[in-house]
């Protein structure tokens, strides 16, 4: 019994024994795989020396193999290892020594840890190899890369081993991962607009960075012509607006132009919605052609003062003025009052993001003219008939005069102050976008769409049932689609539309609604009569709004009445824009080094149509003659009591339509030669 015990006892021990002998074999063999590891090392970075002038592809791997820790590897019959090859007898690195052999031999490599796999390539291909692919297993590093101004992820930053062209780029938020060769490797973090940081890997195997915006790096990219150009290469006069300057509370982008850029004249004649375009010039105000307009690209096509005002602040990526002949020479005689270059937002590769506002705003006159009081108004009225015809009668009489100033019985004696009757203190604009963007590796995508209200200053009077202030309803829809079917390829699909619909009153002049209500209000007489006079007992009973008014002359012409006119009937228009656009990149480096062609075609169309309805006025006055001074009742005399109609008649106006199509095509080589 014991004897068995004890050859149990022996039997565990060699089990243990062989057990501890298996595990220090399994972590040497790790060890000595890490310790290998270790070793090795970028062929830019291992140095031979050859003592041959000319010799066999063999010999030279045979060489390479035995000063290094480098094996060749490589199907013998693809690669004809007889051929001789001529070679620099000078200390040289090992991936110097390849690209000789890669352009003698057609060959191509690639190194993989210690390992270098060998290709025949054709000679053509031989020709265009610039560098030896290195894939080196070493550390895994992650991390985050976000913004020193909000703590966000930052996407797109490129993360590259310095010194190489090895790298990658952090996703939507911001995350990282690259695998580097040793402890001693610099990482370099990098984006448009942020300062540039390096990093060293150390024993680290996390490493997040805080990138600060570059200000000075934003503006670097201009716009130029028919592409962009660093801005420090510009010899032209060229002055980009960032974006974010040209949001106001303003639905109407013209009117963003003033005292942002330097040199250029802006003012605006009006505030009235669906009116309101602001004049600028960009080369003075003796602007060849007369004080024309600059010449408008949005996204390298022609369009109007119009277009640009409808733009949305929230969808441009770039705003470019040239301004002087040198910038703007490659569009002759169209860019001779200078150049809005306008482009706008792509899509990102990433996850969707949403962007949404919303803008309520008030709005109001900056001034208006002052007049003098009605007194004043009478008094200098009869002297200037005196001065003209002596003798002449007067057209007021003291009694009115005398009445009108003691506020005696507003219907006979009127004061009417006609801008406060039409205009009211402030407007109100609501304005409301949003967009979309993201993609992937082949496409991404940027849409956009708003709502904008504007609202005039003009009042209404529900008992006609027309609505008679200055109404702008604009709706905008944008999508631009970028598609990269290859990796030399890449196509651009712009579509874009715009709505507007306006009504206003249907007031007569040769000006918008807006401008010939106020222009009534200047010419209309203050004391002849009131806007609307109060029911006497014969038309206490009346059904038609009473309005005042009096004939001008022996013809039966009537006087103005802007309020009349304000509130009997309005006017509608339409106007709609559509676009499509595409863009085409194709790099032709694989034919020919550098050569690049574009291609770019659009259409657009415009198409509008407006219409008004009015009814006729009822006329009224109270005059002297019908005036009781000791009751201080008035008969109100009817001036058409055929000639009224409150039915509502129809204007069909006009309309029209617009099509444009434009396209163009360019090849573009760009080189450096050594």
């Amino acid at each position: 019994m014991k004897n068995k015990l004890l050859a149990k006892i022996a039997m565990a021990a060699g089990y243990i024994f062989i057990g501890v002998f298996l595990q220090c074999l399994f972590w040497g063999l790790l060890l000595a795989s890490n310790s290998d590891a270790q070793k090795i090392q970028n062929i830019r970075e291992v140095y031979i020396q050859l003592n041959l002038e000319s010799a066999k592809l063999s010999d030279i791997f045979e060489e390479v193999e035995a000063q290094t820790d480098f094996e060749f590897s490589y199907f013998p019959e693809d690669v004809n290892t007889e051929k001789q090859i001529r070679i620099l007898n000078d200390k040289q690195s090992v991936r110097d020594l390849l690209l000789c052999v890669s352009k003698e031999a057609a060959l191509f490599f690639r190194q993989v840890n210690n390992n270098i796999s060998v290709k025949t390539l054709s000679r053509k291909q031989a020709k265009n190899i610039q560098e030896i692919e290195v894939l080196i297993d070493g550390i895994t590093v992650t991390g985050k890369v976000i913004s020193s101004e909000d703590n966000e992820g930052l996407p797109g930053v490129n993360v590259v081993i310095k010194g190489t062209t090895t790298g990658t780029v952090t996703d939507i938020e911001g995350n990282y991962r690259i695998d580097v060769p040793d402890a001693e490797t610099i990482l370099v973090f990098s984006s448009v607009g942020f300062v540039t940081e390096e990093m060293p890997v150390g024993m680290k195997t996390i490493i997040d960075v805080s990138l600060t915006p570059d200000l000075k790096a934003l503006e670097e990219i201009v716009v130029v012509g028919f592409g962009t150009q660093k801005e420090e290469s510009v010899v032209g006069s060229i002055l980009s607006v960032k974006p974010a300057e040209l949001k106001i509370p303003s639905s109407n982008l013209t009117g963003a132009l003033a005292g942002k850029v330097a040199g250029v004249i802006s003012y605006q004649r009006s505030g009235e919605p669906g009116a309101d375009n602001a004049q600028f010039f960009v080369r003075g105000i003796t602007t060849f052609a007369d004080g024309a307009v600059p010449l408008i690209l949005i996204d390298g096509v022609e369009l109007t003062v119009d277009d640009l005002a409808r733009l949305n602040p929230d969808d441009i990526e770039s705003f470019s003025v040239l301004k002087d002949a040198t910038a703007t020479a490659v569009f002759g005689a169209r860019g001779a009052n200078g150049i809005i270059y306008v482009t706008t937002k792509e899509g990102e590769t990433g996850k969707a993001r949403l962007s949404i506002r919303f803008e309520n705003s008030f709005s109001e006159n900056t001034s208006l003219p002052e007049f003098a009081d009605t007194v004043t108004y009478m008094r200098l009225a009869n002297e200037a008939v005196d001065t003209r015809t002596p003798g002449a009668r007067v057209p007021f009489s003291e009694e009115k005069i005398f009445n009108t100033a003691n506020g005696r019985n507003a219907n006979v004696f009127p004061a009417v102050d006609w801008q406060n009757e039409l205009l009211k203190r402030f407007a109100i604009s609501q304005r409301f976008n949003f967009n979309v963007k993201g993609g992937g590796e082949v496409a991404q995508y940027y849409v956009a769409g708003g709502f904008t209200h504007d609202s005039g200053i003009l009042k209404e009077d529900t008992r006609t049932g027309a609505d008679n202030n200055v109404n702008l309803e604009r709706y905008l829809l944008r999508s631009n689609v970028s598609i990269n079917p290859s990796s030399s390829t890449r196509a651009i699909v712009r579509l874009h539309a715009t709505l507007d619909n306006l009504t206003g009153p249907a007031i007569p002049g040769n000006g918008s609604p807006g401008t010939n209500a106020f222009t009534r209000t200047l010419n209309a007489s203050p004391v002849r009569f009131p806007a609307i006079y109060d029911a006497d007992s014969a038309s206490a009973n009346a059904r038609n709004i009473l309005f005042g008014n009096s004939v001008a002359d022996i013809g039966n012409n009537m006087y103005i009445n802007p309020y009349a006119e304000l509130v009997s009937g309005f006017s509608r228009s339409s106007n709609s824009f559509s676009l499509i656009q595409i863009d085409l990149h194709q790099d032709l480096s694989a034919l020919v080094e550098g050569l690049k062609f574009r291609f770019r075609g659009n259409s657009n169309r415009n198409s509008s149509f407006n219409n008004s309805r009015s009814s006729t006025p009822f006329w009224y006055n109270a005059s002297l003659i019908n005036y009781n001074r000791v009751t201080d009742e008035y008969t109100l005399l009817p001036l058409n009591p055929d000639g009224g109609d409150e039915s509502l008649g129809f204007n069909p106006g006009g309309s029209a339509v617009s099509n444009v199509l434009y396209a163009e095509f360019a090849f573009n080589y760009d080189r450096t030669f050594a």
